[in-house]
């Protein structure tokens, strides 16, 4: 095949773009990679290629009609044009084709158009572990932000003004309404708002449905936002692997760099093939939305995965990640067919399911068409005189079993070889029979009898034996096509973790994944919403350079801080109640901890204890004024001076709030206090100490005495340091002298000083906390001292 460079001076609807070198290229126009670009592109000054293997239709009409049809999942047939039909094995002896979206918008284009969200636990599951950027509290704004919901709109929990549009079926079909009776019957819980955060039950499930139509990411995000000069969306593309500068070979002959060091490989672009041509496409990052099936393929098509598997196809390796493609989790699926004793009525347009029953492990999905009519409506109803069987999709959503991802060959055409693992484990072959025993009860119950003329595959006499209903699932195992987890996100120790909590591939710079691949596990219920979710939250992570810390000197600093100072901008004050922030989640986060068992949440300081150790200088102002709104909160706040004067208004507003002042406390005392504290706070000395020793006098007697009180304690109260902990080197990160108080937390403002970041002062500041006061366009003017990128 002949290559040449990329060019896209012929761009679809006459769109141009000088170059073929792009700010960022999104692999993959789906689920995600469609709301990512999108938002990606509402910077004009950010230039975005989206490139999409099948095709982009540029109007709605111009999306197949079928594929528009909510009603119907013609997209999943395996012979669909649009739909990658991938070979895999649910069990060694059970091959199945994987249904995944192939054209603008993905699998959200081709799949059932159920929306429902995530659950808090599940968001508890993935944040664990320092990843607290997938905690529910940060995803639910998302969620808001990305739907449009036609029945509950604008409030706390929903949103009325985003591009996906979400809707629920009226539960008026006769089959519905037995479903809903005999949920009742049988003692299950109502879940009205399957996302909303209560408890699982039976309810009507969320749907991107609007009139009829599956309101797809194509249609949301990309048609809206076409005639933007900076984004280009090319389909019929290939991408065959992402390229890496020349620090790619020494990187894999080194093993798992880390990102950010001399040895760490950069993404450079991609190479692509259309219309048989290949060409190279550069780019300052790419990111890989391609689905939790392409995304593995490619990263290990490019060199980043386990060494050995790639080692033997030839290919080099870039980063050793035997995360890639490992340890995938999908929910496992049976139907349950029944037979309707008569003809119950045509469900509403585009309304192929109605409800659900959730439970903590599985999912009972009710389908008011039957199954063959949902791939081929033109082969509905042969004549008969009886109607057509129904069925419930009953899948378990806590699986234990996992699967893995790997490759027999290193073409990009070829497939990657799928293995499932299904019911592998004692622990979800349980679970699936409870689901299809719960499943029968249902349909056997008094609500159903009116309507229910036995089942059609099902024997009864198979409830009652474990082994034979172990046989009947086997025989009809099926999947729901929920595949998460083959480049899960983690911390860089997770040996699994394929990026970083910002969506980042360890081992390499310039590459990240916005896909439902990272989510460690499949979420307990669908996974559609959740991926627009995380390609907004991708989205948002490179917008604001999130993971990302920019280390400035002191005079740098403060040069940014004079103009504002000058104008009168209480910079002090903004400082302070982003301290105290700080110091209450820190306290809320530690007192729900301890009450988890009892499941209680508290909701303010009151009661707690916090010890404040005040120097003479702006940190020591920031701290009492900090400890002023926590003591007004109802904390016990306590002054320590460590300094021969104080910030006057700010000692003023803490003692008026409650604090109480402690000038001369003993040694033993202050061991004591430190102890009995929740919280203590450093705020002794900031940038512009540079005397040696840097904490002197009262200073060094304070700290002296408290480090032993801390080392013996049995628990150990977290240490907030402001600005940076006293003694450190603020530009060069030098510890001179070892009298210092680590800290667990330093929240440092407008811009991170350049010795937080460097060895060995970054041992002692715990996790930085930079907090906006709105030096950002100051700083910008500048080249910082170092960029460190962070977990």
């Amino acid at each position: 095949m002949s290559r040449q460079r990329f060019d896209d001076g012929a761009r679809h609807d006459g769109a141009h773009y000088d170059g073929a070198r792009y700010d960022v290229i999104v692999v993959g126009a789906g689920a995600a990679g469609a709301p990512l670009a999108a938002r990606l592109s509402e910077d004009p000054d950010r230039s975005v290629l989206l490139l999409e293997a099948g095709p982009v239709p540029r109007t709605p009409d111009a999306f197949p009609p079928e594929l528009l049809d909510a009603g119907t999942v013609q997209g999943a047939r395996p012979d669909h044009p649009d739909n990658w039909a991938f070979p895999a094995r649910l069990r060694p002896d059970r091959p199945y084709s994987i249904a995944r979206g192939r054209i603008l918008g993905g699998s959200s284009t081709i799949n059932g158009a159920s929306f429902v969200r995530a659950t808090r636990e599940d968001f508890e599951r993935w944040s664990a572990g320092g990843n607290e950027q997938w905690a529910y509290e940060r995803a639910l704004p998302v969620y808001r932000r990305l739907e449009t919901d036609l029945q509950f709109g604008e409030t706390a929990a929903h949103g009325g003004s985003g591009p996906m549009i979400v809707t629920r079926a009226a539960l008026d079909h006769p089959a519905a309404t037995a479903f809903r009776a005999a949920c009742a019957e049988l003692g299950f819980a109502e879940e009205p708002d399957k996302n909303g955060q209560g408890g699982p039950g039976f309810g009507p499930v969320p749907t991107n449905v609007s009139h009829g139509v599956r309101w797809n990411t194509g249609l949301a995000y990309i048609l809206p936002a076409l005639e933007r000069p900076n984004l280009v969306v090319e389909g019929d593309t290939l991408v065959r692997r992402v390229l890496f500068d020349d620090a790619a070979s020494a990187a894999g002959a080194a093993g798992r760099a880390s990102a950010g060091t001399a040895s760490a490989a950069r993404a450079i672009g991609v190479e692509v093939e259309r219309g048989g041509i290949h060409s190279v496409i550069e780019a300052t990052e790419v990111v890989l939305a391609a689905g939790s099936v392409k995304t593995p393929q490619l990263l290990l098509l490019s060199g980043i995965g386990p060494r050995e598997p790639l080692e033997r196809l030839g290919i080099a390796v870039v980063a050793e990640l035997p995360g890639v493609g490992a340890e995938f989790s999908d929910h496992p699926q049976v139907v349950v067919e029944w037979q309707p004793a008569h003809e119950l009525g045509e469900p509403p347009a585009g309304r192929w399911m109605s409800a659900s029953l959730d439970l903590p492990y599985a999912e009972i999905l009710q389908s008011l068409v039957p199954m063959p009519e949902l791939l081929e409506p033109a082969a509905r109803r042969p004549e008969s005189s009886r109607p057509a069987p129904l069925g419930f999709l009953v899948s378990v959503q806590a699986e234990t079993s996992r699967g893995r991802i790997t490759l027999d060959t290193s073409d990009p055409s070829a497939p990657p070889v799928i293995d499932y693992h299904y019911l592998s484990t004692d622990d979800d072959r349980r679970m699936m029979r409870d689901a299809v025993r719960t499943t029968a009860r249902l349909l056997l119950s008094r609500a159903f009898e009116p309507l229910f003329d036995g089942f059609t595959s099902l024997d009864p006499a198979d409830l009652g034996s474990d082994e034979r209903l172990d046989g009947w699932i086997l025989r009809n195992l099926g999947t729901s096509i929920h595949l998460c987890g083959s480049a899960r996100l983690g911390r860089a120790d997770d040996p699994l973790a394929v990026v970083d909590q910002y969506g980042r591939v360890h081992g390499v710079e310039g590459l990240r994944v916005a896909d439902t691949s990272i989510l460690p596990t499949a979420p307990s219920r669908g996974p559609a919403a959740t991926a627009v979710l995380i390609g907004e939250r991708v989205a948002d992570f490179i917008r604001t350079d999130a993971g990302t810390l920019r280390g400035y000197s002191a005079e740098q600093v403060r040069a940014a801080e004079a103009p504002h100072l000058a104008a009168g901008e209480p910079l002090m004050r903004l400082a302070a109640a982003a301290l105290a922030a700080e110091i209450t989640a820190e306290i809320t986060a530690g007192i729900a901890a301890e009450t988890a068992e009892t499941g209680s949440m508290p909701g303010s300081v009151a009661g707690a204890g916090v010890l404040l150790l005040v120097g003479s200088g702006n940190n020591g102002g920031d701290a009492l004024y900090a400890g002023g709104l926590l003591a007004s909160a109802g904390a016990r706040v306590t002054i320590v001076p460590c300094g021969s004067r104080l910030h006057a208004e700010g000692l003023a507003a803490a003692l008026d709030a409650g604090a109480v002042l402690e000038p001369a406390a003993s040694a033993a005392r202050l061991g004591e206090l430190a102890v009995c504290a929740d919280v203590v706070v450093d705020g002794i000395l900031g940038t512009g100490t540079t005397a040696d020793p840097a904490l002197r006098g009262r200073a060094r007697e304070v700290v002296a005495a408290i480090l032993p009180a801390l080392a013996d304690a049995a628990q150990r109260p977290t240490v907030v340091a402001v600005d940076l902990p006293s003694g450190i080197g603020a530009d060069d990160g030098s510890v001179p002298d070892p009298t210092v108080l680590p800290a667990d937390v330093t929240v440092t403002f407008g811009g991170c000083k350049a010795g937080l970041l460097l060895e060995p002062a970054n041992r002692l500041a715990g996790r930085v906390r930079l907090i906006d006061i709105g030096l950002g366009p100051e700083l910008a003017r500048v080249e910082p001292v170092l960029t460190v990128r962070i977990d």
